[in-house]
């Protein structure tokens, strides 16, 4: 066979006829009668190929991952044929098998990298994916939960980036969006990381991090969350934002490009509102959900 859905399967497995006798349009048709798979394959199938990613995975990687993109396009296509709503019970076996990849830390990522800790594979359950077209922000995901939450291994060998549709992060439940708690959990530890005890910054080596993950873009994309999240609240999309988020209000959480400052030493207007320390800094100048949030005056 041509085509990618054999890449699920080794030659050795004898799962598909000789090729010659394939050419035979009467012995094709014979075949057919006698119940070969020639449209889609059975969920069983799909089910046993991915048990098999686990051994393969860690001898042969670039053909572990083909064989994981095309047993994703085949859950796809096959929950497309599916009956609204109705999906065989043998099918939901996948949502439990641990067959995704993990990704990797991103070369100058600046804190601990979540999946490091985690095993190189993992069920859709326990995985976000980063590469949904409602993440507009590059590498929005690795910016405000990768050391929180382990992300789901979306780009192959050869450079290029699985698909992966939202039917399927649906059916096998991988999540589209970071939770409230993964993503401040993300963000207590990069304060930490550049705070010392007094408040004060600590000189850290920065050779390392990439232009990409500098403090200036962990914190746009992380106000970018908030913001979004409370207008989400504010429409009724969502009904809360839990309480770590209500934390905010009590820490330094704050950038203003140099440090980390307490809500109480901001305010909109600093002529008008003072004495205080610090005007609403730039970065936060057009989020007003969020200084309105933080009780900023």
């Amino acid at each position: 066979p041509q085509s990618e859905f054999a890449t699920m399967f080794e030659d050795t497995d004898g799962i598909f006829p000789s090729a010659l006798v394939c050419k035979s349009c009467l012995a094709r048709d014979a075949m057919l009668e006698l119940g070969l798979h020639y449209v889609s394959v059975p969920w069983e199938f799909v089910v046993e190929r991915a048990q098999t990613i686990i051994t393969l995975f860690n001898k042969e990687y670039i053909k572990a991952m083909k064989r994981i993109n095309c047993i994703l396009q085949t859950i796809h296509t096959k929950i497309v044929q599916c009956t609204i709503g109705v999906v065989p019970s043998e099918a939901k076996k996948l949502m439990s098998i641990s067959f995704l990849p993990v990704k990797k830390m991103p070369e100058g990522y600046p804190l601990q990298w979540f999946g490091d800790k985690c095993p190189a594979l993992l069920c859709g359950r326990d995985l976000i994916t980063s590469g949904t077209d409602t993440l507009s922000v590059p590498h929005y995901c690795d910016l405000i939960v990768g050391s929180s939450a382990a992300m789901l291994e979306q780009k192959n060998p050869d450079g290029s980036m699985m698909h992966v549709s939202m039917d399927v992060c649906n059916f096998l439940q991988i999540k589209t969006t970071p939770s409230c708690s993964n993503v401040v959990a993300n963000f207590n530890l990069l304060i930490a990381a550049i705070t010392t005890v007094e408040g004060t910054l600590k000189t850290i080596d920065c050779s390392h991090i990439s232009s990409l993950f500098d403090v200036d873009h962990i914190c746009d994309a992380v106000y970018t969350y908030f913001e979004n999240l409370l207008g989400s609240i504010a429409q009724n999309k969502t009904t809360q934002c839990g309480t770590e988020m209500e934390e905010l209000r009590q820490i330094c959480c704050i950038w203003t490009g140099r440090a980390f400052i307490h809500p109480s030493m901001v305010a909109k207007n600093w002529a008008l509102d003072g004495p205080y320390l610090f005007r609403v800094p730039a970065i936060l100048a057009y989020r007003q959900r969020i200084v309105e949030f933080l009780h900023i005056r």
